[in-house]
């Protein structure tokens, strides 16, 4: 039996126990073949001991003092900070790891200061320099020139980062000419993702769809993220579908519009009382629970997704709901959504969004004008709502190649026996790369 710590409810850790993670850490009923049934996955411990404490904090000054011995005469790292970095590796994280771990599992920024073998999964680059860069947020200054890059660079070359995966085909690519280095590029692996999805889920996915062919009426579901922040509305393109949506009330009469967000009081006081008042609007401004999410999944015929940037789960979602996707041209979703074929892409993030550090590639994002008026979106929004309106068949068409596609890509299979066997070389395997003896 080998343990997994899996940290990600840790107070203040990014992303928390993020849906499309989560269930690779649950038990199945069946599990699968191999040897998943000797992984526990252990989340993390409190009332440690002072002296426990106490050693967490001597691993603290130990990882500080050979960090900066390593980077001594460096042209961008000074040793305060490596001081500052090692602070900001989540204290608690590690005074909450359970004895006899054998294996860390990371999410989305490398917190680890290696006292443990650990493995990352990421999303794409950015958020691994957290808290010093974040995603919306552009750079003043080459990435190569910034302390952090070099230090998160030594942290994933570490002997105890065994292994990096994503979901995402480009990121896999792009790691190991990002940070200049084979090491890094030899532990980065691609596992497609699934839907965080159980069999009752896919039975009910399955009866919307039945129930949904064939009636005139067509419903736009848009949904904000968990934590409901108001900026969120504006990040997922919710304001330009809004007005794309009273936009063509009289030519599609049968439009319905499911909104799971909060509104942002920014939206204008009118536009909100126009909403509430719609019938043809729902409004669902409270948290729901997952059950009540496929739900609403299940009674979609267009998933709105304009946004500022990757939101892969949702996509996903929709795929297995029936639902088409309506997305933008942000980096990531071309290795989800083929434009025409099993969803509508629409163009404009990329260029007026995403910007590219000329030494690294490193592609950076600017979100400031996620929150000014865009008529070009919402006019590419609107023909896209339009024609999916009037035109069911092409919609059912689309809605049902992209099943497909999720039936034959992304599944939870897949998903599940790809991050097992990642954690299982891990477990293997010391730090060179191959099975320890």
């Amino acid at each position: 039996m080998r343990n997994i710590y899996v940290p990600w409810t840790v107070k203040g850790y990014p992303n928390g126990a993020h849906p499309l993670l989560s269930p690779l850490t649950e038990p199945l009923p069946d599990p699968l073949p191999g040897r998943d049934r000797a992984l526990t996955f252990l989340g993390p411990q409190s009332g440690r001991s002072l002296d426990e404490a106490r050693t967490v904090a001597a691993a603290f000054v130990r990882t500080a003092r050979a960090t900066a011995a390593r980077f001594r005469g460096h042209p961008v790292v000074r040793r305060e900070d490596v001081v500052d970095f090692v602070r900001t590796r989540n204290a608690a994280l590690h005074l909450g790891q359970p004895p006899r771990t054998d294996l860390t599992f990371h999410h989305t920024v490398p917190w680890s200061i290696g006292t443990t073998p650990w493995v990352l999964h990421l999303e794409m680059p950015t958020l691994a320099f957290l808290p010093y860069l974040s995603h919306g947020k552009p750079p003043d200054r080459p990435l190569r020139s910034m302390p952090v890059y070099w230090l998160v660079r030594d942290l994933l070359e570490s002997p105890a980062c065994r292994a990096i995966f994503t979901h995402l085909h480009g990121t896999a690519g792009e790691m190991g000419s990002l940070f200049d280095s084979t090491a890094i590029a030899a532990k980065t692996h691609h596992v497609p993702p699934g839907p965080g999805l159980t069999a009752a889920d896919e039975l009910r996915l399955a009866a919307g769809r039945k129930a949904r062919r064939g009636s005139p009426q067509v419903t736009i579901l848009f949904t904000n993220s968990w934590h409901q922040q108001e900026e969120s509305f504006f990040l997922r393109g919710g304001a330009e579908l809004v007005e794309a949506f009273f936009s063509l009330k009289e030519d599609c009469p049968d439009l319905r519009l499911v909104l799971r967000s909060a509104l942002p009081a920014s939206l204008g006081t009118d536009t909100i009382a126009r909403l509430r008042a719609d019938p043809a609007v729902r409004v669902i401004d409270r948290p729901v629970s997952d059950e009540e999410l496929i739900g609403l999944y299940a009674e979609a015929d267009i998933f709105a997704l304009p946004a500022a940037g990757l939101h892969c789960l949702s996509v996903l979602r929709a795929f297995h709901a029936g639902a088409v996707c309506v997305t933008s041209d942000a980096p990531g979703y071309e290795e989800l959504v083929a434009d025409g074929v099993t969803g509508i892409v629409l163009p404009g993030r990329r260029s007026t969004i995403y910007g590219t550090d000329p030494e690294s590639g490193w592609r950076w994002d600017d979100y400031r004008p996620m929150f000014r008026r865009d008529p070009v979106m919402v006019g590419r929004l609107r023909q896209a709502l339009h024609d999916l309106c009037r035109d069911p068949d092409r919609r059912w068409a689309i809605a049902d190649r992209a099943l497909a596609v999720a039936r034959t890509r992304f599944t939870m299979d897949g998903w599940r026996q790809g991050a097992m066997e990642v954690l299982r070389t891990a477990l293997d395997c010391g730090s060179g790369g191959s099975p320890s003896s």
